[in-house]
């Protein structure tokens, strides 16, 4: 279901408790997509296909470093990274 921001912020009640039931809504700015609203716990894409073996998180090995602080000053996001898993 999508919605334009002012009708979320009109109705964000009744947009939450559908979002509680299971719903995704996908917020519009002038019908362009801009957020959307998942309900917690729900799986992301990089979860599902790590899941399903469709893609294989990254892992920073040494050496690594240098390259993670270019992306942090390029303001690049992380956060999906994985940590190396100890041998």
């Amino acid at each position: 279901m999508g919605a334009s921001i002012r009708e979320f912020k009109a109705h964000l009640s009744l947009h939450l408790s559908r979002v509680r039931s299971g719903e995704t809504i996908t917020i519009t700015d002038r019908g362009t997509p801009v957020a959307m609203v998942v309900p917690m716990g729900a799986d992301t894409t990089r979860e599902r296909f790590v899941t399903e073996g469709k893609v294989t998180p990254a892992v920073l090995v040494s050496g690594d470093a240098k390259l993670l602080s270019a992306w942090h000053s390029a303001g690049v996001s992380t956060a999906a990274i994985s940590p190396p898993s100890p041998n």
